[in-house]
């Protein structure tokens, strides 16, 4: 059985800024997090993760993790962010590198941001060095309970279950190798392997299919009230791209159908918050911003649906990305 879906937020609608994050590198999740509420929270603005900035001290350039431009009447104001997701509590030493830094790109603010909170001395030191500081960690279910109404993803899924399928062979191969099956049963579509010319790498059939199926015209309309509906989806090409691989040897494969009930089907799942975004300055002790989440299955993967809800009333915005990316 396999699955498409497309998403719908309720509760506040969110406005989807950009599929952050899908191929993100290792270690930038926080840069990434960080970029997008900064985003969510001055949405005229300009934000890049990461960003190189001419070096004026070095000569080059330097890449800062996030840096945001907000346009100010005819010129421009350049804010860089620095995150560090550590399980340490960051300390003075980083505080004064990232105020040099600071200095270094000529940008007119700068804000730190940890995952692990910050020392009394390195707070000290930030208002010394007009260093803004902020840190991203749990956030308590209650303590958004008066700003954000509960939230909920609804996903409709176009839902499939093959049945058969029916192979289309070249006839001369196939009476070579003696060979009269033109159809297997569905309990072995995951492993009915061909092998594409152009690679000469082995393939299933539900490797071949699947991607397919998320655009194909048989599947374009079904009922909405979730009615199963039969329907046989032809796969094939123009030229020989595969050839399909029986124990008595390989067969030029034109296509295939697919016979399957299809159907659309409708879930809704709360959204949990996951962390919260605050100043970590004193008496602001306060979430800037909520994150929430929950988890799909988006064709055969898993997709976390990430929402960014400013405490001051802006609009939310939601990204998605693979689990662990």
């Amino acid at each position: 059985m396999s699955k498409r879906g497309s998403i719908q937020c309720s509760g506040r609608k969110p406005r989807i800024l950009s599929y952050h994050g899908l191929m993100a590198r290792e270690g930038r999740e926080l840069e990434q997090l960080v970029a997008l509420i900064e985003k969510t929270l001055g949405p005229s603005a300009q934000v890049d993760s990461p960003a190189l900035l001419p070096d004026k001290d070095g000569g080059g350039d330097r890449e800062v993790d996030v840096a945001i431009r907000v346009k100010s009447g005819s010129s421009s104001i350049l804010v860089i962010i620095e995150c560090r997701d550590r399980a340490a509590t960051q300390d003075v030493r980083w505080v004064e590198e990232v105020a040099q830094k600071r200095v270094s790109v000529s940008a007119d603010k700068v804000v730190a941001v940890s995952s692990s909170g910050f020392s009394r001395g390195a707070i000290e030191k930030a208002r010394a060095l007009n260093v803004d500081l902020r840190v991203y960690g749990h956030l308590e279910p209650e303590a958004i309970k008066g700003w954000i109404p509960p939230l909920t993803l609804e996903t409709r899924y176009k839902m499939w279950e093959a049945k058969s399928v029916e192979l289309v062979l070249d006839d001369e191969m196939l009476e070579r190798l003696q060979i009269v099956r033109r159809a297997e049963a569905v309990s072995s579509i995951a492993d009915m392997r061909a092998r594409e010319h152009s690679t000469n790498r082995i393939l299933t059939l539900m490797e071949l299919w699947a991607p397919l199926s998320l655009k194909h015209p048989e599947l374009r309309y079904l009922p909405a009230d979730g009615t199963r509906v039969e329907r046989r989806p032809f796969v094939g090409w123009t030229s020989p791209e595969y050839s399909y691989v029986f124990p008595e040897g390989e067969v030029l494969l034109h296509g295939f159908y697919v016979k399957l009930d299809a159907w659309i089907s409708d879930k809704t799942q709360v959204m949990s918050p996951t962390g919260g975004y605050f100043s970590a300055h004193p008496g602001e002790a306060f979430p800037l911003a909520a994150v929430l989440e929950t988890q799909i299955t988006l064709g055969q993967a898993p997709l976390v649906i990430r929402a960014v809800i400013p405490r001051d009333g802006k609009p939310g915005s939601i990204d998605f990305r693979r689990p662990n990316s």
